[in-house]
């Protein structure tokens, strides 16, 4: 079911992408450790549960009356996590991030073995996945923020939804 959010604020994100000047500067969270807390949530089931992510920042956004702008946890790790690096979930209430356990490059060395992983299944794509089907199926823009370059190059999923 597709849903469209009909609220003043997605006018203003509308009038941005037909630069057009909205009423004011659009507000919105990008902070997906504030919205699961928030919402009552932990970092870690956010980064684990794209629906829970996904409604916390629905939750938020009209908790505080912003605009809709919902995004799937970015962080600069992903390019590491695509590529095979070891990572863990954070931990306790002061780890709001991905934590980078080991690197699958060491060396130039490691270069030469290194595959390219499939766009598709790699690291954390999956997850981004589900949550942009969820923009999408509720009628919002459908972006990412911060992927590695392989998901930028290789995962033009979001044309796929």
């Amino acid at each position: 079911m597709r849903r469209k959010y009909h609220h003043l604020g997605q006018n203003r994100i509308d009038d941005l992408f037909k630069y057009r000047v909205p009423d004011r500067v659009p507000v919105g969270s990008m902070s997906v450790g504030f919205n699961a807390v928030n919402a009552g949530f932990s970092v870690r089931e956010i980064l684990e549960d794209p629906k829970k992510c996904f409604q916390a920042a629905m939750w938020t956004t009209e908790m505080y009356d912003w605009e809709y702008m919902p995004h799937y946890s970015g962080h600069t790790v992903w390019g590491a996590i695509d590529f095979g690096g070891a990572y863990r979930m954070p931990e306790g209430p002061y780890e709001s991030s991905l934590i980078i356990l080991s690197h699958p490059v060491q060396s130039g060395k490691d270069l030469d073995h290194i595959d390219l992983p499939n766009p598709r299944t790699a690291g954390r794509i999956p997850l981004a996945m589900q949550f942009a089907k969820q923009q999408f199926d509720h009628g919002l823009p459908v972006f990412g923020t911060k992927e590695s370059a392989h998901l930028k190059s290789g995962g033009r999923f979001f044309d796929r939804l």
